[in-house]
């Protein structure tokens, strides 16, 4: 696998990235705050949260929003040497898919850490470095089918670069943990 389909990975998955991102920044910002209400409403299962208060109607809508802005900058910037698909003809739908996507895998896998006990905002090695990038990839299918090898290796580099987005985080004092 030659370093550019990397590249093109990387490029192509870039909405769902800063989607990951968008709802820690519209809360630093104080943006959509009439937003920021839990999506499960409270909702508990056994005496656990069904999702837990950080998955809000803010974080979700701003990283659909976050997904279409990057791919209409994408769409804008015209045809590159890093386009698996074409950005002027898809670049709506895919930019909300991607966002949702990214979004959904991070509700889909908090879902799981509640049933097992952790506690929000506490740390989940590998699941909190994969949920977006496995959301995003099955929400793009309808757009791109990456197959299995470019899948794994997507989601192995949004790992890599989620745990060094969170270390820079953790420094500059936005994050508690620094996982």
């Amino acid at each position: 696998m030659s370093g550019l389909i990397v590249i093109d990975l990387l490029y192509l998955l870039l909405p769902a990235a800063l989607a990951n991102m968008a709802p820690v920044i519209a809360k630093r910002l104080g943006m959509l705050a009439f937003l920021d209400h839990p999506i499960d409403g409270g909702l508990k299962i056994h005496g656990k949260p069904f999702l837990g208060a950080h998955k809000t109607w803010r974080g979700l809508v701003s990283g659909i929003v976050g997904g279409i802005i990057v791919t209409g900058i994408q769409a804008l910037v015209g045809p590159t040497r890093f386009d698996l698909v074409v950005y002027a003809d898809v670049w709506l739908p895919l930019g909300a898919m991607l966002g949702a996507g990214a979004l959904i895998g991070d509700a889909l896998k908090s879902f799981f850490k509640r049933r097992v006990g952790i506690p929000e905002g506490s740390p989940w090695v590998p699941y909190d470095q994969i949920d977006f990038g496995i959301g995003a990839i099955v929400f793009a299918l309808p757009f791109v089918q990456l197959g299995w090898p470019l899948s794994f290796t997507a989601v192995a580099a949004f790992a890599l670069g989620h745990v060094l987005i969170v270390r820079i985080g953790y420094l500059i004092g936005w994050r508690k943990e620094r996982w």
